[in-house]
């Protein structure tokens, strides 16, 4: 699923970039100047793509709409290429009866504008996973059996790097995005894919 997805990615940032150049008019003056701009975004965050059990019939987690906020900020580097740092917040939830988590998101894109309305995203991200958990373990369905699932029973925090790619669909002052965070991506046995989809304003600084 995740070489699918990464494939969808890919094509779609090639059919942008195809059709911008066949766009462009001969008596045409040049890239539109960026402006350096604040922006802030709000979405819902999915965990692990197609790796969480979400119930006790096996069942995987698709999607997950984990309020998240989020600030940062555009700043123009060469031409249509921008310079794009952020800070997001997944909002603390519930994992389960007894645990909540909070996640903390440091990130650092190089976005490029193909064309005026698409914006493309490629970076890395720190994520600070903070869990607090109350004990106890639930039994849960494990494909042909059922298995035992201990909850942690004090305050842990973890710290992973992630390989970043976004889409973003430019409309005036606010954008729709779909940003993806693939944890470990060069070892195939620890891989996992987690993605935002945001609704961001921006304005001049």
């Amino acid at each position: 699923m995740f070489k699918r997805l990464i494939c969808l990615l890919i094509s779609a940032v090639f059919s942008v970039v195809a059709y911008a150049q066949t766009e462009v008019p001969a008596q045409a003056e040049g890239p539109v100047t960026q402006k350096a701009q604040f922006y802030l975004s709000a979405g819902a965050h999915t965990e692990f793509y197609n790796q969480l059990q979400v119930d006790t019939t096996g069942g995987l987690r698709r999607f997950d709409p984990a309020p998240t906020i989020g600030a940062g900020l555009k700043t123009p580097v060469l031409g249509s290429f921008l310079f794009l740092p952020e800070v997001n917040w997944v909002l603390p939830r519930k994992s389960g009866d007894k645990i909540i988590k909070n996640l903390f998101m440091g990130r650092t894109d190089l976005g490029y504008d193909p064309v005026e309305w698409f914006r493309i995203r490629v970076g890395t991200s720190l994520m600070w996973l903070n869990q607090h958990g109350s004990g106890g373990s639930v039994k849960m369905n494990n494909g042909n059996s059922t298995a035992t699932f201990y909850n942690p029973d004090q305050n842990r925090s973890s710290l992973n790097m992630t390989l970043d790619v976004g889409a973003e669909l430019l409309l005036g002052p606010a954008s729709l995005r779909l940003q993806t965070y693939t944890y470990s991506p060069l070892k195939s046995e620890l891989r996992q894919l987690s993605y935002t989809l945001f609704l961001s304003y921006y304005w001049d600084r």
